[in-house]
């Protein structure tokens, strides 16, 4: 049925990074299929430059989630992904507790 549309949300947060000119960290989860996978990929890609501005950080959340979306969305991003199956649950707050803390660390650039 097209998935779950997580574009505009995603230019909407942008939009306010560049107002705001501070640092993003955006975390996305989703436990689905996601409309036009490619197009999430390229607006995250756009946004997040290798000056550590902007990260993203993705979390796949059980056997029906984009795995192709969480991982390049993520890599577009300079982020992390992390993928929880359905026998897994037990496992999501410790994956989005390091995530977090990556989040939060200095960015390098340049080096």
């Amino acid at each position: 049925m097209g998935g779950t549309n997580i574009y505009n949300p995603l230019s909407e947060v942008f939009k306010l990074k560049s107002k705001k000119q501070r640092k993003l960290r955006v975390f996305l989860l989703t436990d689905g299929s996601v409309g036009s996978p490619d197009k999430v990929v390229q607006i995250i890609k756009d946004h997040c430059k290798e000056d550590g501005q902007a990260k993203v950080f993705t979390f796949g959340i059980g056997s029906g989630c984009s795995k192709y979306l969480v991982e390049e969305a993520a890599k577009a991003g300079n982020g992390t992904c992390s993928l929880v199956n359905d026998n897994q649950m037990s496992e999501l707050k410790q994956k989005v507790v390091s995530s977090l803390k990556k989040a939060s660390e200095p960015c390098y650039i340049n080096c």
